[in-house]
């Protein structure tokens, strides 16, 4: 009932107002700096002193605003309230980078460390701040993009205070700075002594209701402006978008067009009204002496997909407000895409792939849409590019805080600085009809990044996302497109200029890198792969071996690029590798210098994730830190290494080999390897032709003096010779031989002839079996257990001999006389018959003796071998 009263009053409600309760629905909008081809300036400002207004200062403020930026600063000031000089920042409310931030009474609120915004320009944003009771909440274009609790010494908030938009006190009422201003336009400035409600808030920002402030309104209270501009526009037109295209007057087939569009950013545009196509047709007719065609606009839609139904190249939705002729589409599944009569501004269907020329218009797809990389920009937000308006005919590219690129000429392009008023770089296509898209070569005009004048630098004018490399025409491809030995970019610039390795000026090649721990050496861990031993001699105490040393460190002072995950895809060139550290090996223990590197690669192992991209990089390359990175240093050697054979228990010997690899001219104290990172593996046959290889192991050792020591890895490894051959070709047939020499025993004592001659004849078959033997070992000074042998079995045939000597048939009655000592021995001997001391010897003597001999041979050999 109150309201109805109210309405028929024709009274509007404090605090809200109704859009349509305001006469003629219209609204200040103060342009604040707003031409972006000026200078920014700080003597232009709207203040405002609310001390007049009488409100006292309060714990419930809510503020609402609309800006629109037509150029970007570092420090960009919405709203500031200034009280005294001791408090100039009572309340101030700016955005540095894309990042909201509020001070009161000149504390900053930590609650707001997330409140980013998007970085645009032409386009209205609604903002409203409401603070209630020592809580804050923040609103763009409705929606609430931040909270949290106040800080701050004093919890009123200043009502009592000179008001300023647009900049940012340093004085009461002044004291500005042209670094901290916001360049665009500002309307509907409204305050509140109150919390005003989410509804009202989101009404205000969608032009549904003014919102007038019962403290302080924009549109109602006298301003005092020094320098602004002032326009009245209808309230709605905040609301409506601004237009979202930009013609290119260059004739393209369809397919071209839309990759055109694609490599700034955009999309092949696609009117959404009847109203936005009129207005395309309108721009585009100032273009006829480039678009020559009757249908001389291509429009963003198609209908490949599906029969009938329209879709936008920008975004695949459907459009349904369409704008064709009469009779339009009448191509069925034959024509698919759409262009624009030149004469009408409405549509027609056609084939897509006949060639037809016409121009084209884009619209963004991303924002922002373009990055200028290859300046010393000191935020990537500087980087941020969009194509505006018109400069010679052709559309220019407009820099979010000052750059701007456009054509003087056909084929002639300039960068330009508007905040100094200076031409900074200028750059001359090879074809009139190109754009400064992708990367380009640009001569200095003014000293730039500390270039100096008329040198040359290569910039980027590309949409790549951080994640996206930059072809050279401006396209975009995966990273891990870069250097993959396919030609993923249109132009083919992909795989151009694929090293790896990055190095500072300041590196020398002779010095090892630093550790990654102070105070300690570099650590190299490493693998030995023995592959196989070509030859392994005990007469010469050699041993042949062919290996594979794998090397892993890192170099910190490098820097790597777009590594990939396989190790061979990140393998070095020969250039490359002489231009870095890597370890020297010598070896100490080679046999005659008898050692030759076969093979020698080396290759990077990625261990982390890339850096943070570097957004002034022209290709936006991924870039690995030596901390993350190893170098893997693969070497195929085959050398031949001395030995020292103990052949002491031959052929139940066992030897203890090794290859020693030392660093070489690289102090212990500087690099060393690691026992931790050594290991060792054989990837041949176990079982070799005359030895079994197992009980590999690698120790990291040194060699040298206290002076200077080097680290010296030492891959050691065990032989033991495999018996059963030299049994069979030794033992057996000694035993054979032996037993042969003990058969002679048994025969009958009248044939001694036989006897001899089969025992000398068997002892001479073993010494020559022996001297063959001997041939194939070691000279040593020391008596060997095969030798031992030996001696046991002459020994034994010897003794055999001699005992058919002495024993021989009685043919002669020996008579009792008296005669010499040795007559008397052969006496006493013939005393004996001959079968019982043959019997004797045969029974007890030889087989003794061969029992307790072997007993003691077989027992020291069985205990080499468990060893």
């Amino acid at each position: 009932m109150i309201l109805l009263l109210y309405l028929c009053l024709d009274v509007v409600i404090p605090g809200v107002a109704a859009a349509g309760d305001r006469v003629g629905d219209e609204v200040k909008v103060f342009g604040l700096q707003a031409d972006m081809w000026q200078p920014s300036r700080n003597d232009i400002f709207v203040r405002f002193n609310l001390t007049k207004k009488g409100f006292a200062d309060t714990r419930d403020l809510s503020l609402c605003y609309r800006a629109k930026a037509s150029s970007l600063e570092h420090i960009e000031a919405y709203i500031s309230f200034a009280v005294s000089s001791d408090n100039v920042d009572s309340l101030v409310i700016m955005r540095i980078g894309s990042k909201l931030d509020v001070y009161i009474h000149d504390v900053g609120q930590p609650g707001l460390t997330d409140f980013h915004t998007d970085l645009v320009l032409h386009r209205w944003e609604h903002h409203c701040h409401i603070f209630s009771q020592g809580f804050y909440r923040a609103f763009v274009n409705g929606e609430e993009k931040a909270s949290g609790p106040l800080i701050s010494e004093d919890g009123l908030l200043p009502l009592n205070s000179t008001l300023c938009f647009g900049m940012e006190q340093d004085a009461v009422g002044g004291g500005f700075d042209r670094t901290q201003i916001f360049r665009g336009h500002m309307a509907q400035v409204n305050i509140w002594n109150k919390k005003i409600s989410d509804t009202e808030i989101q009404d205000i920002a969608s032009c549904r209701i003014y919102g007038e402030g019962n403290v302080f309104s924009s549109d109602v209270d006298v301003l005092e402006e020094v320098g602004t501009t002032l326009d009245i526009v209808p309230l709605a037109e905040l609301c409506v978008p601004e237009s979202d295209f930009v013609v290119l007057p260059m004739m393209f087939d369809i397919y071209e067009a839309r990759m055109e569009c694609y490599r700034m950013g955009y999309a092949l545009f696609a009117p959404e009204s009847p109203r936005k196509n009129k207005d395309l047709y309108n721009t585009s007719l100032q273009f006829l002496d480039s678009c020559t065609n009757t249908y001389h606009m291509w429009i963003g839609i198609d209908d490949e997909q599906e029969e009938g139904v329209w879709q936008k190249a920008s975004d695949n939705s459907v459009l349904t407000d369409l704008s064709f002729e009469s009779g339009q589409p009448d191509g069925l599944t034959i024509q698919n895409c759409v262009y624009m009569s030149v004469f009408t501004g409405l549509w027609s269907d056609e084939a897509c792939g006949l060639g037809i020329l016409s121009c084209i218009s884009c619209t963004k797809r991303q924002n922002p849409p373009l990055r200028l990389r290859g300046m010393c920009f000191r935020t990537e937000a500087e980087s941020s590019f969009e194509i505006l308006g018109y400069i010679s005919g052709r559309p220019f590219f407009h820099g979010f805080y000052g750059l701007m690129m456009y054509m003087t000429d056909p084929g002639s392009w300039v960068l330009f600085d508007t905040k100094n008023n200076e031409t900074l770089a200028s750059l001359v296509l090879t074809s009139v009809s190109d754009y400064p898209v992708g990367r380009k070569v640009w001569i200095v005009n003014n000293p730039v990044c500390d270039l100096p004048q008329n040198s040359k630098f290569e910039l980027s004018l590309s949409p790549c996302h951080k994640s996206e490399y930059t072809c050279a025409n401006g396209d975009c491809i995966t990273k891990e497109q870069r250097c993959n030995s396919q030609d993923d970019c249109a132009d083919l610039s992909d795989e151009n200029g694929c090293h790896l390795v990055m190095r500072p000026e300041s590196y020398r090649v002779e010095r090892p890198p630093d550790s990654l721990v102070e105070g300690r050496p570099v650590e190299l861990k490493s693998l030995v792969q023995i592959l196989r031993f070509t030859d392994i001699n005990d007469i010469k105490r050699i041993v042949s071996v062919e290996l594979n040393l794998m090397i892993i460190w890192k170099d910190t002072r490098l820097k790597y690029l777009n590594l990939k995950n396989t190790r061979e895809w990140n393998r070095l060139g020969q250039e490359e590798i002489d231009g870095i550290w890597r370890p020297i090996l010598e070896f100490p223990n080679v046999h005659d210098g008898n050692v030759r590197l076969l093979k020698e690669r080396l290759y990077l192992e990625k261990s982390g994730d890339p850096l943070p991209t570097e957004f002034n990089d022209i290709k936006m390359e991924s870039v690995y830190s030596g901390e993350s990175t190893s170098l893997v240093q693969i070497q195929h050697y085959s050398g031949t290494y001395a030995c020292h054979f103990d052949v002491f228990y031959y052929p139940f010997d066992k030897q203890r080999c090794s290859v020693l690899l030392q660093l070489s001219s690289v102090r212990q104290d500087n690099v060393t390897f690691t026992q931790e990172g050594a290991q060792v593996e054989y990837m041949g046959f176990e079982e070799l032709p005359l030895f079994v290889v197992n009980k590999f192991e690698v120790v990291a050792t040194h060699r040298g003096d206290n002076d200077t020591r080097y680290s010296v890895l030492s891959v050691e490894f065990q032989l033991s010779r495999r018996w059963t051959v030299i049994m069979m070709n030794l033992y057996f047939p000694t035993n054979l031989l032996l037993a042969t020499g003990y058969a002679t025993l048994f025969l009958s004592v009248t044939d001694q002839g036989d006897r001899m001659t089969l025992s000398l004849t068997t002892l001479l078959v073993l010494y020559t079996l022996f001297n063959n033997s001997s041939d194939s070992l070691p000279v040593t000074a020391y008596v060997k257990m095969i030798d031992m042998w030996f001696l046991y079995c002459i020994l034994l045939l010897f003794f055999i001999i001699v005992c058919h000597t002495v024993v021989k048939p009685k043919i002669h009655q020996v008579h009792d006389i008296a005669s010499p000592p040795s007559l008397k021995i052969t006496k006493m001997l013939n005393q004996v018959p001959p079968e019982v001391l043959l019997k004797i010897v045969r029974v007890f003597v030889v087989p003794g003796f061969v029992v307790l001999f072997n007993t003691v041979y077989w027992a020291a050999l069985l205990r080499s071998l468990s060893k």
